[in-house]
This record gives C-alpha cells, sequence and structure tokens, in this order.
C-alpha cells in the first residue's frame, strides 16, 4: 500500500467539508505530485489540525479535495515550550539547522544577529528571507509528522532575544565549563515552562556576548570538548533538551 503523501497547508479556504487550494500548494499538488481525481493525502494547517483529504476536482489553478476525516490537537497546554535563537550563519548553515531543529520540535524560532555572524540584510532583504525561512521550517514538519509548525521572526539583538518572556535561558558556547545535564537539573517543571536556547555562529559566541548572557541570568553550559558545527550543535542541544523535559513533565 502506498504512502500517503503529507502536504503543508498554509491558507486554507474551506467550505464545510470541501477544501480549495490555490497558489503554490495547488500547483504543487497538481504539477509537481501531478495527483488526480480520486487521490487522497494528507494536508495539515501549521496549527496542529490534520486533515485526510481526496481530491474531487483539478483545475488549471486549483485543486479541490474533501476532507474525508481531520484530527484536531489535544488542548492541553504544553509541558515545555522551547524557544529556539540561532544566531544568523551563512544561509546555507541557518537553513539546514532552522529545517532540523523543526524535525526535531520548537515552539518558536528568533534569529539572533551576533558579533561573529556573516549575513546580514536590508528590510527588503528580511522580508524575502523570512518567508524563505517559514517554507523550510514547515518542510521539517511535513518530513518529521510534527503538526504544528513553529513562528519564525525577524532577525533581532541578543539583548532582544534575552529580554523575551521565558523562565529559563541556555547559551552554549565552546568556553562554558557547566555541564548542560547539572543546568538541566535546576529547572523547575511548572505548567507552560518557557525556556530559550542560544546557539552561535561560526566561530561562536564572543567573550562580550557571554556576559552579556550570564547578566541575563541564563545558563552559560557545554556540550563538551568537541567543537560542533552549527547544525549539530542545535540538533544534539535541542534534542537531548526535550528528552530531559518530556521526562521531567512526567514525574
Amino acid at each position: 500500500m502506498p504512502v500517503m503523501r503529507r502536504i503543508y497547508l498554509p491558507d486554507i479556504v474551506l467550505f464545510n467539508t470541501r477544501m480549495v487550494l490555490r497558489g503554490e500548494t495547488g500547483h504543487y499538488l497538481s504539477r509537481v505530485l501531478r495527483l488526480r481525481k480520486g487521490d487522497r493525502f494528507r494536508g495539515f494547517d501549521g496549527k496542529g489540525i490534520e486533515y485526510f483529504l481526496r481530491i474531487e476536482n483539478v483545475r488549471k489553478d486549483s485543486v479541490e479535495a474533501v476532507v474525508e476525516r481531520k484530527t484536531v490537537p489535544d488542548e492541553k497546554e504544553e509541558a515545555v515550550k522551547i524557544v529556539f535563537c540561532p544566531a544568523l550563519t551563512k544561509s546555507k548553515v541557518f537553513e539546514e539547522t532552522i529545517e532540523r531543529v523543526a524535525e526535531i520540535g520548537v515552539h518558536s524560532i528568533i534569529p539572533v544577529k551576533s558579533a561573529r555572524s556573516l549575513v546580514f540584510f536590508d528590510g527588503r532583504d528580511t522580508t524575502r528571507k523570512l518567508e524563505r525561512w517559514k517554507r523550510i521550517v514547515a518542510e521539517g514538519c511535513k518530513v518529521s509528522g510534527n503538526s504544528k509548525v513553529p513562528g519564525i521572526s525577524e532577525p533581532v539583538t541578543l539583548e532582544q532575544a534575552i529580554s523575551e518572556p521565558a523562565q529559563y535561558g541556555f547559551f552554549f558556547w565552546e568556553q562554558a565549563t557547566y555541564p548542560l545535564h547539572k543546568a538541566i537539573a535546576e529547572v523547575r517543571m511548572a505548567a507552560g515552562l518557557r525556556i530559550k536556547v542560544f546557539i552561535g555562529p561560526e566561530g561562536g559566541f564572543t567573550e562580550e556576548e557571554a556576559e552579556i548572557a550570564r547578566r541575563g541570568k541564563l545558563f552559560i553550559v557545554t556540550l563538551g570538548r568537541s567543537i560542533l558545527r552549527v547544525a549539530t550543535a542545535a540538533v544534539t542541544a535541542l534534542a537531548v533538551l526535550n528528552y530531559e523535559f518530556s521526562l521531567k513533565s512526567e514525574l
């Protein structure tokens, strides 16, 4: 039995049980995947709802489908909301990083302008980049099966990211000596716990930025002796945190 394709549906037009898909989504279904009347696929809206759909009509500029059933997310509040704050890096590295962390699962992403960031852009470039980043994050969720697509904001300064509300923050720095597992042990679980995770650019954070993190009362932590690539460090840190906090939330 073939695997049912899973598609991100950012802009849904729903009439009772009928859905009309236009623009890039309609083009992708009809021209790229070449789905036809009677074909079935899964769609997710990025907010937690999953749709099981059957195509009724394929038109020149749209695809019409029938919702055969849908699943609604559990309204129970997440035990932990992880806000990922990656420093801006070269485009290819940054895009790989946010796609991988979307696969793992984070609540939201706040890009950070770091002293060693190699990429900067003006307002028009930011708008274009932000749209591309949103598509990449959605692709990560599509691959992993996550139904909620993390929001991603425009880049901010380190000080602005630190000022965003959260009970705890983890600042990963290659010169740190405090092990991550000890910092995790200090975190007190509570309903709706929100934590921020900072990962530096190529070359890492500077000592001045580490001092800003200290003043912001973040945990300055290490993942060990190895110097990791940006995407590797992000995936490792978030995988550990997701695992550890899922265990703590069950205690």
